[in-house]
């Protein structure tokens, strides 16, 4: 999860978009000024009250810059509750998708990248996703526990992709990836330069991707 979001930010950091989406926001922090852009943060509606009330409680107020966008997808759609809320996407835009894949079905994440589909040409998004082979566990990765938690008995994780499927599986919604990051890769980019050793799951993975087409 450190090297995860460590990675996020380095990327936002660097970005040319002036406007981030955090889909799926819970508690993150990045639009209260770790980034100097606008941010929209979208989550389900009891989960933006709860955020709205910490920020409330932090702050007197919600931060500048920040909008918080509560979506019942029962009754609206992501585009439509972002509109409501004035996000205009016609200027490149930094979408962040971390740690959420897992909690849908393919259908739900297929509607996102419905929605990311429209995305202007030099937008960027980061999303993971967790190992299909995992999910029907046919590979364990040493997280047995896990899967009998969240797959078997709890039921929450649902969609999977493999590692070689990503660039075939956003190719029609006009997503390319650029790269792609899992146990050896953060190894090597934040754990080894600092000089510990700590373990990296196999089971999650994250990718960075460019907008390719209108």
């Amino acid at each position: 999860m450190l090297c995860r979001k460590r990675y996020i930010d380095d990327r936002l950091a660097a970005t040319g978009a002036r406007t981030a989406v955090v889909l799926g926001a819970g508690f993150d922090t990045r639009g209260c000024g770790r980034w100097q852009g606008r941010v929209f943060e979208v989550d389900l509606p009891a989960n933006v009250a709860v955020k709205r009330e910490r920020l409330l409680a932090l702050f007197g107020s919600v931060p500048a810059g920040l909008t918080l966008v509560p979506v019942d997808f029962e009754e609206q759609t992501l585009a439509d509750a972002l509109a409501q809320n004035g996000y205009r996407g016609d200027e490149p835009v930094f979408f962040v998708w971390e740690a959420v894949t897992q909690y849908l079905t393919e259908d739900a994440v297929r509607a996102t990248f419905d929605f990311l589909s429209h995305a202007p040409a030099g937008s960027e998004l980061v999303f993971t996703f967790v190992r299909k082979d995992f999910l029907d566990g046919t590979a364990m990765f040493g997280a047995e526990a896990g899967h009998r938690e969240f797959v078997t008995k709890r039921r929450m994780w649902k969609f999977g992709l493999m590692p070689d499927e990503v660039a075939e599986f956003l190719a029609p919604y006009g997503w390319r990836p650029t790269e792609q990051l899992g146990p050896r890769e953060f190894h090597a980019r934040y754990v080894q330069p600092s000089g510990r050793e700590l373990p990296i799951s196999e089971i999650e993975r994250t990718v960075h991707c460019e907008k390719v087409g209108a």
